[in-house]
C-alpha cells in the first residue's frame, strides 16, 4: 500500500522565491495599477482666516470696551472693591496690587479703535458676498437637470402650439418660467416627475409649480425685466438683497464749508472796524 504525500511545510512555502516576469507589464493574474488615483487634499475654505479675523478684532474691542465699563473711584474716596478693607497696610497692598493691573491694562488708541471697527465691518461684509456666492452655486448645481429638461420640455411644447396656428403665450411664459427663475432661489418645477415617468418625457401634465412666480415671469416680459428676476433683483421674487451700508461723509464737508463761510465773515467784520475813527 503506498504511502501519503507529505504536505508541504508553511515557513518553506513563504520563503519561496516569485519567478521574475519577464513579459513587461504587469504580473499575471495581479491587478493592474491604476496611474492617478489618488485623494487630493480639500480645497481649504476662504471663510475660516476671515472667522479667525473678526474673532480677533471683536476679542479686542470687547476687552476695551470692559476696561471702560470699570467703575472710577474718586481720589479721596475709597474704590469699591476696597471697602471691606480698613488697616492702611492692606490699603497700601490693594493699591500695589491695582497699579499692578492697570498696567497690564493696554488700552486701544482712539484711530486703532476706529481702523479696527472699519476693518470689522469690511470683513464681515466679505463673509456675506463669500456664503451668498456658495448659496447660490449650491442651487445652481442642485436644479441644473430639473431646469434643463423642463427648459427642453416647453421649447418643444412652444413649438408645437405654433406648429398648430396658435400664439402660445402660456408656452412662452412657461419657457422664461424655467429660463430666468432666480438663481438664488430652490427651484420649483412646472411639471414634476410622477413615479414610472422618464426624464424629459413630453406628458401633457397639468401645470403646477409656483403660480405667483409663473405671473410675475408673465408682467417681466411686459416689462422687460426678466434678467433683472434672474438676478433677484425684482421686487416679490423671493431673493432678499442687502444693501451695503455706505459711508456719508457729507456731513464733513459742510461743516467744513461752515468753518470756511464763519472765518470769512468774521474777518471781513474785523477789517471793517479796525480802521474806523
Amino acid at each position: 500500500m503506498g504511502t501519503k504525500r507529505p504536505a508541504p511545510d508553511a515557513s518553506f512555502a513563504s520563503n519561496k522565491k516569485r519567478k521574475p516576469h519577464h513579459g513587461g507589464g504587469e504580473y499575471p493574474g495581479s491587478k493592474p495599477k491604476v496611474k492617478g488615483r489618488h485623494n487630493p487634499a480639500p480645497a481649504p475654505n476662504p471663510l475660516n482666516p476671515l472667522k479667525t479675523r473678526i474673532r480677533s478684532i471683536k476679542r479686542q474691542l470687547a476687552h476695551d470696551d470692559a476696561v471702560d465699563s470699570r467703575a472710577v473711584a474718586d481720589e479721596k474716596a475709597i474704590h469699591p472693591d476696597r471697602q471691606i478693607l480698613h488697616a492702611a497696610e492692606e490699603l497700601e497692598i490693594a493699591d500695589k496690587h491695582q497699579r499692578r493691573g492697570e498696567k497690564k491694562v493696554r488700552r486701544l488708541a482712539a484711530g486703532t479703535r476706529v481702523v479696527l471697527e472699519r476693518e470689522l465691518k469690511g470683513l464681515e461684509e466679505k463673509v456675506r458676498e463669500i456664503a451668498a456666492k456658495k448659496s447660490r452655486a449650491d442651487i445652481i448645481g442642485r436644479w441644473h437637470k430639473v431646469r434643463f429638461f423642463e427648459r427642453r420640455k416647453a421649447e418643444r411644447r412652444l413649438k408645437k402650439v405654433r406648429k398648430e396656428g396658435g400664439e402660445g403665450k402660456d408656452e412662452e411664459v412657461d419657457l422664461n418660467y424655467a429660463l430666468y427663475w432666480p438663481l438664488e432661489r430652490d427651484y420649483v418645477p412646472l411639471w414634476p416627475k410622477k413615479r414610472g415617468e422618464t426624464e424629459g418625457s413630453d406628458g401633457e401634465g397639468e401645470r403646477k409649480g409656483d403660480m405667483e412666480m409663473w405671473r410675475l415671469v408673465e408682467r417681466c416680459m411686459a416689462e422687460g425685466t426678466l434678467e433683472d428676476l434672474r438676478e433677484g433683483r425684482v421686487e416679490g421674487c423671493g431673493v432678499e438683497k442687502a444693501v451695503p451700508e455706505k459711508v456719508e461723509r457729507k456731513d464733513n464737508k459742510e461743516k467744513q464749508q461752515k468753518r470756511v463761510v464763519q472765518r470769512k465773515d468774521e474777518d471781513e467784520s474785523d477789517d471793517g472796524g479796525f480802521f474806523e475813527e
